[in-house]
């Protein structure tokens, strides 16, 4: 028996084609309403309802923050083995959407009106981008709760349900595109009355699915037991502040592109940001994948597995950012054949995206890392690279547009990429070397201590259960635990392992994980399969030689199931001397 990644890799694998499924439907809304307005109405609509999106980026920006940040508080705790705290926080958030999905309405027929004349003074695209971002008004509450809960419904193992309720929204919102504008006539604006459309009718599906699956709750909790999830919004603040800079970014580029290049400049910046948006929703089904697992694991403190998990899906990415980029310089004219873009400015709006789309190679890892650093609460690094890769370009895009022209501005998402990506380099390093060298890699983790842990992995047809009850005592023994306990850690390694191979239907694989602390020994069983019950759900019921060994020999015994996978934890005190 050895160490293994393979239940890790399988639950990652097992929430990334939903988590992709899921990020795609979820901007769906923003690419359909750009290609079909392009199609419809042409590229200077297309060029409003980009401008107008920036709002919406607001909307993402809160349902990001408060889903992010909660979703890994909810996770950590059901690591620690603590449900109360975890059903707190979902409760919480879903109290927040509602409270910002009220004020952000209000906001779309008030004051982002306002604001669409300083970004374009091309009357055109003016007055169609006020008409969308007026009719956002009634998108505002359903987007934002439906698309944060999903992180909830993600975590509570439902990836594929919240996979289903984006695609059902933003598929109704694709054929009421078409309604609003091709039927009714509405113009631009219609596309966000479509999209309203859609949400408002997944909202209603959502509500009924997570009432019958008892995972609906609304509440404000009291000061006491909010400083218990105080973490929640700084956690998520990183991720949400990055989706707020980024809409601060996106203005400010099409208002520099516009300066620089004229509408054509801002058409090629639309084009460009649009295409790359697309593609980037499959790295962020990686991340969404990766995050949840990494904080449950964290809770656990289970670093060796955080590390797996991080390499496995930076090597996902790393391979589709490639991929991508070849296709994107080899076949530009298709992307630019889905938009429309006119050919009078095809040619410059071609040569600005080849240049534009190389930043993804250096980009997605920092922000694939900036999540992870949030999820294992380094939250100043994380903040402090969103604010990085929310505002570093726009400096660098004016003055390089000022000196190169417009291929400028295109370069300038690169060089802030490689700025970003040196910071990181450079501070971890820093970090390791000012910890002497007690944290390693880019993580900046405790070194695996191998003094103090035995993991191992048991596949189902192993018959080597045994062999923990011997690996265990002998782990324990050579590192100074007296062999009274050691003989009984063994014994209930074995009796759980067992346990679980006769007991968990469809399990595969079992990760074992034994942790030597001061006053006490803790055992993990991590599990694939099907729901486990007997002593560890139902204590009183000792109707086995198994779960009568168990229950009196352990300090402490806990069940939980979450991320899809089965989580036992047997806690045996040391005596003392």
């Amino acid at each position: 028996m050895k160490s293994n990644d393979n239940l890790l890799r399988k639950t990652f694998l097992r929430f990334l084609l939903p988590l992709i499924i899921q990020y795609l439907a979820f901007s769906l809304s923003e690419f359909t309403d750009s290609i079909l307005v392009s199609q419809m109405l042409g590229d200077k609509a297309m060029a409003a309802v980009n401008l107008a999106s920036s709002f919406v980026l607001i909307f993402s920006t809160v349902s990001i923050t408060i889903g992010t940040g909660g979703s890994a508080e909810y996770t950590k705790f059901l690591g620690e083995k603590n449900p109360k705290l975890a059903n707190i926080t979902k409760n919480y958030s879903t109290w927040l959407f509602v409270v910002s999905g009220i004020v952000l309405s209000l906001l779309c027929v008030t004051v982002f009106p306002l604001i669409v004349p300083l970004i374009s003074k091309d009357p055109e695209i003016v007055d169609a981008a006020k008409g969308y971002t007026i009719f956002l008004g009634a998108l505002a509450l359903p987007y934002i709760l439906v698309n944060g809960m999903c992180a909830f419904l993600t975590a509570a193992d439902h990836p594929k349900f919240a996979a289903l309720l984006t695609v059902i929204a933003n598929g109704i919102n694709l054929g009421m595109d078409i309604f609003y504008v091709k039927v009714v006539g509405f113009g631009a604006e219609g596309t966000a009355l479509a999209t309203a459309t859609g949400y408002i009718i997944a909202l209603v599906i959502m509500f009924i699915y997570m009432k019958k699956k008892g995972l609906w709750g609304i509440k404000r909790p009291p000061k006491s037991e909010l400083k218990s999830i105080k973490n929640q919004t700084l956690i998520g603040f990183a991720s949400g502040l990055g989706q707020l800079g980024f809409s601060i970014k996106v203005t400010a580029v099409s208002a520099i592109s516009s300066l620089v290049a004229g509408s054509v400049g801002l058409i090629t910046f639309s084009f460009s940001f649009q295409t790359v948006s697309i593609i980037s929703l499959f790295g962020a089904g990686i991340i969404g994948s990766a995050v949840p697992i990494v904080s449950a694991l964290y809770g656990e403190k289970d670093f060796v597995g955080i590390r797996k998990v991080t390499n496995y899906a930076m090597m996902i990415l790393l391979v589709f950012q490639v991929a991508t980029l070849i296709f994107f310089e080899l076949q530009p004219e298709f992307m630019a054949k889905i938009y429309n873009i006119n050919k009078d400015n095809l040619d410059f709006a071609i040569h600005g995206f080849r240049i534009f789309s190389l930043m993804n190679i250096l980009r997605f890892p920092t922000i694939f890392m900036m999540y992870i650093y949030s999820a294992i609460r380094k939250n100043k690094l994380a903040i402090t690279i969103s604010i990085m890769d929310s505002l570093l370009v726009i400096p660098i895009s004016f003055i390089m547009g000022k000196t190169m022209g417009a291929d400028g501005i295109w370069w300038a998402f690169s060089v802030a990429a490689f700025i970003l990506f040196l910071y990181i380099v450079i501070y971890t390093i820093r970090e390791n070397r000012k910890n002497k060298h007690t944290t390693t890699g880019p993580l900046m983790l405790p070194v695996a201590d191998k003094d103090n842990t035995l993991y191992l992995s048991i596949p189902s047809s192993s018959d080597s259960a045994s062999e923990l009850s011997m690996q265990t005592t002998d782990f324990l023994s050579e590192h100074g635990i007296d062999r009274k306990t050691s003989m009984r850690c063994g014994l209930l390694a074995e009796e759980l392992g067992v346990y679980l191979l006769n007991e968990s239907e469809k399990m595969e694989m079992i990760d074992f994980i034994v942790r030597i602390f001061t006053g006490h020994i803790d055992i993990c069983f991590r599990s694939d399969g099907e729901p486990i019950s007997g002593f560890l759900l139902l204590k009183e019921k000792e109707d086995s030689i198994s779960e009568s060994i168990l229950s009196s020999l352990s300090s402490e015994c806990k069940y939980n199931r979450y991320l899809g996978l089965n989580n036992s934890y047997i806690r045996v005190d040391i005596p003392e001397a």
